[in-house]
């Protein structure tokens, strides 16, 4: 198969359709096993090539390229243009590719031309500098991480204030100390390449037999060399880590104004994108500068006052006292357990954010500094606050126009000791979250399957169908749900489920006084305050979702009896009915009703 990377365009007279569908004689499949035809999808997938029509979803009535004299009405396409996906992907879609039909007055054929504009080069920025966790491994790191933290923990102050500024400029400390052991290390590595090189390189040099396999293999790692493209499993690797790469490469940007900004232009592209986040991440009260209308506070409180047995699911003292005891002789009071419990769970190849500190150099130097981030998460709690709070936000391609920022995923990269702190929410929360959200709702909680909502769409179908039952199912999606969470309504919420003050405190305390910055192919723009929903990467964002989400689906239980779906059941239970009207897999839902009137209130009901 060729190359990804190669820009083929392939035109001309093929004599031949791809499938039947192009052919007005033969409209249905037919002979799809036809030998040219065969060879022709061959062709193509050796080339790695798509159909140019195919991409502009040409009618069908365009797509014919060929017709027979008068009086005959046969009409097919036997002319193709094709083009490798490499060119398409590269191309400014979605204006740059036309394509011209005319009828030649000499032929029985349509010409087909087209145009294609490519995108400038994408430029790559600096970066930022990031833990290379493989060089804990050395002694002499560890050693010199340990010493440094010794050495700072010499002026730790008591107050809680200066401890938070404290703990910022011990960071920096070590941070220094990465950088200059990676540069040491970078530098002796340079001088032992340029000897590999020259010995390489030395047609006098005679080499063992058994040492040229691993030649070879030295030569690849160090980019003296390319993988040998014959070999598969090597080259699916290489292409997986490529399209890996590449969903974080934007190639060009959609500006307010409609204007299309390539990645050659970096320091638009990056306003661009800072400007959309800064709007996404600006609570619409502050941009608007209203505050909540007197109805809405009204009917907040009104809800929550109806609603607070169900949401609180059991006694509120017990779900209180649970993650107060929790937090008070456990996490927040043994650096063993806070280990155990929200350091060691984190993904070794977790990000790092703007300090670029990995938290495997915390687990380093446990026995040093594990005592300190102990004091410092308690130093957050009375404060209200920890000090710098930035993350960096990078952007990576969901699906769809690679030109709509809509279609790009914000990942916000945090810093490790924030992460931390995140897991330390995320645990107390995670205490009492069966209890206090709904069975209905499956995403996110460890005791429950996320195949539960899966099987119960599938179960009312069958019960619809098999007892000829009326019934609607509408498929809802919440967009950008983690990004437009109201942060005062999700503490509220907070406060109604029944979670004590050290939780509502570390709450507060993890979303105060956020900012960010936004990184476009290496380039990193300038912060901006982020007062507006949760972080995408922060361990605590999905129970959040969930009790930010769980006052909804109360509203829409409560219609159950007079919206819901009934399944009937036998004769046997008759006192029994079963009615379903919502289920839900994290920010997925799916609602059931009797009717289409019925579905179109609630529908209403969750957009309200």
């Amino acid at each position: 198969m060729m190359n990804m990377d190669v820009s083929v365009v392939l035109g001309g007279d093929f004599n031949t359709t791809i499938h039947g569908s192009l052919d007005s004689t033969n409209p249905v499949q037919g002979s799809v096993n036809r030998p040219d035809r065969v060879a022709l999808r061959e062709l193509l997938y050796e080339l790695n090539l798509i159909d140019h029509d195919e991409l502009r979803e040409l009618s069908i009535t365009s797509k014919y390229t060929w017709s027979a004299p008068a009086p005959s009405t046969t009409k097919t396409r036997i002319d193709y243009l094709f083009q490798s996906s490499a060119l398409w992907e590269q191309s400014s879609r979605p204006v740059a590719l036309t394509i011209d039909r005319t009828q030649d007055t000499h032929l029985d054929h349509r010409l087909v031309s087209t145009t294609v504009t490519l995108r400038g080069s994408v430029m790559i920025g600096p970066g930022r500098f990031q833990t290379n966790v493989s060089l804990l491994k050395h002694p002499q790191l560890v050693s010199a991480l340990s010493d440094t933290w010794r050495e700072h923990q010499q002026t730790k102050p008591l107050h809680p204030e200066q401890l938070l500024l404290w703990w910022d400029v011990g960071k920096d400390k070590l941070r220094q100390c990465l950088y200059r052991h990676a540069k040491k290390v970078a530098k002796k590595r340079h001088v032992g390449h340029q000897h590999f090189v020259t010995r390489t390189n030395d047609p006098t040099l005679q080499h063992h037999p058994s040492q040229v396999r691993i030649t070879e293999g030295i030569k690849i790692r160090t980019g003296l060399s390319h993988v040998p493209t014959d070999d598969a499993l090597d080259a699916t690797f290489f292409a997986q880590e490529k399209e890996r790469g590449a969903a974080a490469i934007m190639h060009s940007v959609k500006s307010d104004d409609g204007l299309i900004v390539g990645g050659d232009q970096p320091q638009k592209i990056v306003g661009i994108v800072r400007a959309f986040y800064e709007r996404m991440y600006t609570s619409p009260r502050a941009l608007s500068g209203a505050p909540l209308s007197a109805d809405a506070v009204d009917f907040e409180r009104a809800f929550f006052a109806a609603h607070t047995n169900e949401l609180r699911g059991r006694d509120v003292v017990n779900v209180a006292l649970d993650t107060e005891t929790f937090l008070a002789d456990n996490i927040l009071h043994d650096p063993t357990t806070l280990r155990a419990t929200c350091v060691s769970v984190i993904p070794p190849n977790a990000a790092s954010g703007e300090d670029g500190i990995s938290h495997q150099v915390y687990l380093a130097i446990w026995d040093v500094i594990g005592g300190d981030l102990l004091d410092m998460i308690k130093a957050g709690l009375q404060c209200g606050h920890f000090g710098s709070n930035h993350s960096i936000i990078r952007p990576f391609y969901k699906a769809n126009e690679k030109h709509f920022l809509k279609n790009w995923r914000p990942l916000s990269m945090i810093n490790s000791d924030m992460k931390i702190v995140g897991h330390v929410l995320r645990a107390a929360l995670t205490l009492c979250i069966d209890s206090v959200i709904h069975p209905d709702q499956v995403g996110f909680i460890p005791s429950r399957d996320m195949g539960e909502s899966v099987f119960l769409v599938q179960d009312t179908i069958a019960h619809a169908s098999a007892f000829s039952s009326p019934g609607v199912m509408a498929l809802l999606d919440f967009q950008k749900a983690f990004d437009n969470m109201d942060r005062p309504f999700l503490r509220r919420c907070l406060v109604n489920t029944g979670y004590g003050d050290t939780v509502l405190r570390l709450f507060d305390a993890l979303y105060a006084n956020t900012t960010a910055s936004v990184m476009v192919n290496g380039y990193l723009s300038m912060p901006f305050n982020q007062t507006h929903g949760s972080k995408q990467g922060c361990p605590a964002s999905p129970l959040l979702w969930l009790l930010f989400l769980e006052p909804l689906a109360c509203m829409i239980r409560s219609q159950h009896l007079s919206h819901g779906l009934l399944f009937p059941v036998p004769a046997a239970h008759p006192q029994h009915p079963g009615r379903s009207i919502i289920t839900l897999m994290a920010d997925d839902t799916t609602l059931f009703s009797h009717s289409i009137l019925c579905m179109s209130e609630l529908i209403t009901y969750s957009g309200e």
